[in-house]
């Protein structure tokens, strides 16, 4: 139920490289840390300064030089999914899974994720050589707390050789708390910037002749391989000969990058308004107020008279001219850089009320479609930017649409709900107030996601209160599986509110349904979650009762990942009634199955747990060479395979 869409392109390194000038101290550094041990690597640099370059172009020679080695590189915010954490896991594994046939199962939720790429890291270094690059890790979606790098275990295998790139910021103020090295880009010399004008317009039929070259190298700003790049571009498409030192002189006037990108956003207006006036201002405005970019078709609409749509012919001239800023990842348009969107924030957005109507201009064009991923994507987060607060409400209390929503992002649902109740006086539950006093009229589909909206805002009771009625509703039913997810979320919504004793009533209806149903899935599942609610109680008598069954049902379904779960209920249940050997007994035979298994996981927590119990039996030297067993495995993975 609570799945995101994986969509995720991969931005190949070759995309990123272009004409590089690159410094052998950079490959050589980057060299020996690829062959080497030790702490991840963290490459420096001011904006525009080429760390990607400096990555994209190593990354590719090395993999040439090392086909046995994967590399694996991500440019976050390359792409409108590429920013986001999550989908970048999702990448992550997926690709893993496909190299190293891991057969890792890729979670939800984002706690599972976060462990699941963890456990992956260390089951594909046991296999080979993972060399992981991470540029722009500034760029993040600031969603779960991800620019904290709290997805990034401090600890890598020593098979997995990461390097990292950020900008100043919460990432990276993270790196220096984690005290990892780091590589300093510099910026271009004299030397490389002359290289670099000559290489650059070699690509085309443009040259410059030497005065020139050195008018352009030798200006200061021009070490900034962004700037260099981008005056570069302009001066190719300038087709006027005799006014060309002219235009070198206007565009070195411009004392940075952003500066830069003003003067060429002031010649777009100059070239390419004649048949629509506005155009350059409204089309990067747009672009700029989309939360994951624009497509051209959605783009052209919003552009077009009232009812109409902008003709192509007069969109290509522009788009066309500022293709270098502009990416189309995934069929949507955004910015290539963040030094453009600044200066398209700067000339056009400045005001907040200029900003509030770009993104409401966006709202209403989605809020006229069908309910799509798009819709759901950019309409509540558009409104969200307004701080249209009735209008958010209105969006997410249509049940079909927040259904759609919470499928997508339940978290991001919550969010939305956290800033409508932070700054305006709405209130969920009022919100939701005709769902909560007829239930019966809404299928269970559209009530679940309304219980998550009140489990999201803490509001336990009415959470309990609409669970209770679709419970009842499902009751007369043949859906087993609906009863049991609203018997559970029942469960959940009791044990918050702090009776305990009337969610383990309701999980032993839980476990009678799955019974009878002859789920033994679902019922392993509910034995669980009643020795929960018993171990709360310390009603050790009953709680042997259901480990014994949940052990009689792993046995059946000859599930040795089931059968572990139910042998670590049972040595925890031995444990706490002073029966270590025994439980010692079962905790090496979760080892042996693990070892089966390949569940390097179970591997490292039984070991844990052995050292836990060889420690209250007095067998301290025992203890800490399972301990030290324990921290090689979290460090290199399975033993014997380096």
């Amino acid at each position: 139920m609570f799945a995101r869409s994986r969509c995720v392109v991969e931005v190949r390194p070759g995309e990123k490289a272009g004409v590089y000038i690159g410094r052998r101290q950079y490959t050589d550094l980057l060299d020996a840390h690829a062959a080497g041990d030790g702490p991840p690597l963290v490459v420096l640099g001011e904006s525009g300064s080429g760390k990607s370059a400096v990555l994209a172009n190593w990354a590719t020679s090395y993999r040439e030089a090392h086909p046995r080695e994967f590399v694996l590189m991500h440019f976050i915010g390359a792409t409108p999914a590429s920013a986001d954490w999550a989908a970048m896991l999702w990448r992550f594994l997926g690709e893993f899974n496909r190299r190293f046939e891991l057969k890792i199962e890729i979670p939800d939720k984002p706690e599972e994720l976060r462990t699941a790429f963890a456990s992956a890291l260390r089951k594909a270094a046991a296999k080979g050589r993972v060399i992981l690059i991470l540029d722009g890790l500034n760029q993040l979606e600031d969603r779960d707390h991800a620019p904290d790098l709290v997805w990034l275990p401090p600890v890598l295998p020593a098979g997995v050789r990461l390097i990292v790139s950020t900008l100043p910021g919460r990432p990276l103020d993270e790196l220096r708390k984690r005290g990892w090295p780091a590589l300093q880009v510099e910026p271009l010399n004299l030397k490389e910037r002359k290289q670099l004008v000559v290489q650059h317009l070699a690509q085309s039929v443009h040259s410059l002749d030497p005065a020139r070259v050195q008018k352009i190298a030798g200006a200061c700003q021009t070490a900034s391989p962004l700037y260099l790049r981008t005056l570069l571009e302009e001066l190719m498409l300038w087709g006027d000969h005799l006014t060309l030192d002219q235009r070198i002189t206007h565009y070195l006037s411009a004392p940075a990058v952003p500066d830069l990108y003003r003067r060429i956003l002031e010649r777009y207006e100059e070239d390419y308004e004649r048949d629509r006036p506005g155009l350059v201002r409204d089309a990067f405005s747009l672009i700029s107020a989309a939360r994951r970019g624009l497509s051209e078709s959605e783009l052209l609409d919003m552009l077009g008279p009232t009812g109409g749509r902008l003709p192509e012919a007069i969109w290509s001239p522009l788009s066309l001219a500022a293709e270098r800023s502009l990416l189309n990842r995934s069929g949507l348009i955004g910015f290539s850089h963040s030094y453009f969107r600044q200066a398209v924030r700067d000339k056009y957005l400045a005001a907040e009320a200029e900003q509030h109507t770009a993104h409401l201009r966006i709202a209403d064009y989605f809020d006229r479609q069908d309910v799509t991923d798009r819709k759901v994507d950019e309409l509540p987060w558009q409104l969200l930017q307004a701080n249209s607060w009735d209008r958010l409400t209105s969006v997410l209390t249509d049940l079909p649409f927040l259904a759609a929503a919470h499928e997508r992002d339940y978290i991001q649902v919550a969010i939305y709900w956290q800033n409508i109740e932070a700054r305006s006086s709405i209130r969920r539950t009022a919100a939701y107030n005709g769902v909560l006093e007829s239930p019966d009229q809404y299928a269970h589909d559209l009530l679940f996601p309304v219980t998550a909206v009140f489990f999201a805002g803490s509001c336990f009771h009415d959470a309990l209160r609409l669970t209770k009625a679709m419970a009842q509703a499902e009751e007369t039913k043949a859906d087993t599986e609906s009863l049991l997810s609203a018997l559970y979320l029942q469960v959940r919504a009791l044990t918050a509110l702090g009776q305990p004793d009337v969610a383990l009533s309701v999980s032993r209806r839980g476990v009678e349904v799955s019974r009878q149903s002859g789920n033994t899935a679902r019922l392993f599942e509910w034995l669980g979650t009643e020795g929960d609610l018993l171990m709360f109680f310390r009603n050790i008598e009953a709680l042997h009762g259901v480990v014994r069954e949940q052990q009689r049902v792993a046995d059946q379904r000859g599930d040795l990942g089931h059968i572990n779960i139910a042998l670590n209920n049972q040595s925890v249940l031995l444990r706490l009634t002073g029966e270590a050997d025994r439980s010692l007994e079962l905790e090496k035979q979760i080892e042996r199955n693990a070892r089966k298994l390949g569940n390097l996981d179970d591997l490292i927590r039984t070991k844990g747990a052995q050292a836990t119990i060889l420690q209250s039996k007095g067998q301290i030297d025992d203890a800490l060479e399972l301990i030290e067993e324990q921290e090689r495995l979290l460090r290199i993975g399975w033993p014997g395979t380096r």
